[in-house]
Order: C-alpha cells, then sequence, then structure tokens
C-alpha cells in the first residue's frame, strides 16, 4: 500500500542579504518569499551593441575581439571579419519581445518581482506541483512561482529536501523509477487539486510523459517532450545520426557518436524553453565563471547569435518541446561545441528571471496549453549571478 506524508509547513526562513538578516515566516497560505525576490533589480543596460574590446598589444591597430561582446576569449585577428555579427548580437530588432518592452498590464506576480522578471502572459494563480529529483532546480521553481501567487505542492522523494519546506504543502512521494510514484502522483493532485504538474528533471519528465493522460483525466496537465526526446538524449549515437541526417555535423554541433570528455575552452549553458513548433520560445545563455563540483557557483549572461542559431536548429532537428538545458565549451579557435542536452528546469532559474526571461511562466504557460510568445524573448546581457547557501530552520 502506498503511504503519503501530506503536511502543512509553518517555518521560519532566515535569509541573509549583506551583513542584515531578514526573517520570514512562512504560513500554510502564504507563498514563500525568496532571497532572489528581496534583492534590489539590476539596472537594464541600454539597447545598443556592447563595447569591443581592444586587440591585444601585439595585433593591428584595428583588429577587434570579434567574441567580446559575448564575454568569449580572444580569437585570431584573421578572424576580425566576424565581429560586426558578434558585436550587435545584443541589440534586438523591430518587433523583437525584449525585456522593456512588455506591456506592465500583461505582468502577473508580486509587483517587487516586475523590474526583476517579466511574465509574457497574464495567467491567473493557480495550483501546482513540482516534482523534484533530488537536484537543485526544485527550490527556485517553487519560489518563482509561489512569488507570482501560484499555490505550489512540493512532492519530493527525499524527505529532507530543502523544497518541501518552502512550498505551501510538502509531499514525500516515491522516486519516478518506483511502481507506486504515480499512485502517489495522483492522490496528491486529488488532495491538492493542482491544475499542473510540472518537473525539474528528465527522469520524472519522462515518467510524467507516460501518465500525461492519466494526469489529465484527473485534470492536471503537463507539458514535457515526446518519449523519442528522452531516447536522443540517452543515447548518443542515435543523437549524432539524426542530425548527421539532418547536415549538422560533429564539426557543426560539437555532438559525436559517443560522449566526449573534455576540459579545453571556455564552459556555458544554455537555458531553452521550445514552443509546440519546436522553435525557441526563450534562450539564455551564460558564461559558467566559476565551478564547484561540477555546478555552476558563479554565471554570467552573454547572447551570440550563432550560439542562438545553433541551438535552434539542434532543438528543432530533435522535434524537443518544453524546457530544457543545453551545455557546451567556447573553444580556442572560435567553435560552439555542445556537449550536453537534456530536458528539464535549469537550477539557474534565477539568473534567467534577473535577466528577464522568467521561465518558470513560460513553463506554466505551455502547460496550461496558453499562446506563447511568437517571437524568441530577449535576455539582458552582463547579468551576473553568485550562489550562496541559504538555511531553512524548524522546531
Amino acid at each position: 500500500m502506498t503511504r503519503l506524508r501530506l503536511r502543512r509547513r509553518h517555518t521560519k526562513h532566515a535569509s541573509t542579504s549583506g551583513a542584515q538578516a531578514t526573517w520570514t515566516v512562512i504560513a500554510p497560505d502564504t507563498p514563500a518569499d525568496t532571497p532572489q525576490a528581496e534583492a534590489p533589480p539590476a539596472e537594464a543596460p541600454p539597447v545598443e551593441a556592447p563595447p569591443v574590446e581592444a586587440p591585444p598589444a601585439g595585433d593591428s591597430a584595428g583588429a577587434a575581439d570579434p567574441a567580446s561582446s559575448a564575454g568569449a576569449p580572444p580569437r585570431e585577428p584573421e578572424r576580425a571579419a566576424d565581429t560586426e555579427e558578434v558585436a550587435g548580437a545584443d541589440t534586438p530588432s523591430d518587433g523583437d519581445v525584449t525585456p522593456d518592452n512588455i506591456p506592465t498590464a500583461v505582468v502577473s506576480g508580486d509587483p517587487a518581482l516586475r523590474h526583476v522578471a517579466r511574465a509574457y502572459l497574464a495567467i491567473e494563480p493557480t495550483t501546482v506541483i513540482v516534482v523534484g529529483e533530488r537536484d537543485q532546480a526544485s527550490v527556485p521553481l517553487i519560489s518563482a512561482l509561489a512569488g507570482s501567487g501560484h499555490s505550489v505542492v512540493a512532492a519530493e522523494d527525499d524527505q529532507f529536501a530543502a523544497g518541501l519546506r518552502l512550498a505551501q504543502l510538502g509531499v514525500v512521494v516515491p522516486p519516478p523509477e518506483d511502481p507506486n510514484f504515480s499512485k502517489a502522483l495522483f492522490a496528491v493532485v486529488r488532495h491538492s487539486g493542482a491544475k499542473v504538474v510540472v518537473a525539474t528533471g528528465a527522469s520524472v519528465m519522462r515518467r510524467l510523459s507516460a501518465i500525461s493522460h492519466e494526469l489529465k483525466d484527473l485534470g492536471a496537465s503537463v507539458w514535457v517532450p515526446k518519449e523519442e526526446v528522452f531516447e536522443l538524449c540517452t543515447d548518443r549515437s542515435l543523437l549524432y545520426e539524426l542530425l548527421l541526417s539532418s547536415g549538422l555535423t560533429e564539426q557543426k554541433t560539437g555532438f559525436g557518436p559517443e560522449q566526449a570528455v573534455d576540459t579545453a575552452g571556455r564552459p556555458f549553458a544554455v537555458d531553452v524553453v521550445a514552443g509546440r513548433d519546436y522553435d525557441l520560445v526563450a534562450c539564455v545563455s551564460a558564461w559558467k565563471l566559476a565551478q564547484h563540483a561540477g555546478i555552476a557557483t558563479v554565471s554570467e549572461t552573454f547572447s551570440n547569435p550563432r550560439l542562438t542559431d545553433l541551438v535552434r536548429a539542434v532543438c528543432a532537428t530533435m522535434r524537443l518541446e518544453g524546457p530544457a538545458m543545453v551545455e557546451g565549451r567556447y573553444d580556442e579557435v572560435g567553435h560552439w561545441r555542445l556537449r550536453n542536452i537534456r530536458p528539464g528546469v535549469s537550477p539557474m532559474l534565477p539568473l534567467d528571471r534577473a535577466a528577464g526571461v522568467d521561465i518558470a511562466a513560460l513553463v506554466l504557460a505551455g502547460a496550461l496549453g496558453i499562446d506563447l510568445p511568437a517571437q524568441l524573448v530577449r535576455q539582458r546581457t552582463g547579468v551576473k549571478m553568485t550562489q550562496y547557501l541559504d538555511q531553512i530552520f524548524e522546531g
């Protein structure tokens, strides 16, 4: 018999900003505040091409670093012909959806968050189940949804998961590979009346894909890729053959028949949301400036049209829809080398929001069947995020 532990939380959450500590009591019917929501917003940069750094002393006087606007490593002087394209990557064209031209009338959620991240669609508050996967993504996703006025139920297979203590309702469920996972999740849906189920990782998303019809019968919708996409993400040779058949060679993408393990080049990550037509709705790229145990601790957003076009082509070929994460490296000769792609919500969600792209709102809109923006939502560049530990006290 499946055992569920359903209990409401009344927790004190300590969040430190600078030298001053602020305390927030998380009541059962009050959305959890987040440290990101209390942080002052970064000033939006002017909408113009970023300056191009001066070349090294040994270069000619007129040579420019073609990747300086994206924060990329210097390239050889003979590649300076690409400078104009890369330098203008941050200037939106007419009609583009940018963080500065979204009408405030359609912005939903806490007014304190409106100048940090914009919701691109008016979404009525609803109840959302966030199924974590022992990763770091559930906490920022719960915080983002709660901060926008939604009631959040956290479901984790780890009784000590922080997300259980930040949501209005915390539920311990079996892991996705357990046969009782679906029964437990159905019970949570019935108990909470949730309208949407969102997963942070690929394993849970794959399980949700298999039970999406049953969830729909219970009144809860999901937005996950088809089964074939999960197979492509776990079978590198299968992905390589598919991309090769579409003209996307290993030289163009970095995806070979086997998983590449390298440390050369500058690491980056791209958080994407692909629409139902498999075209990109959001594409937030960031350098991994510092990492610890494979997790980025300091990141900074940048933009490059070549990288965006490459990610768009790969996602369209895979027929990927919904949220996904892409990782890769920018090598010393100026090539973007993709190394990993997997469905799921990134733990860098707060950085995406600070850069003006509300991934949580887009994912929720996609699950609810709301029309997504017809054009790529532009990000702000040069937004830096430093991760730090926070604490939750009980008892």
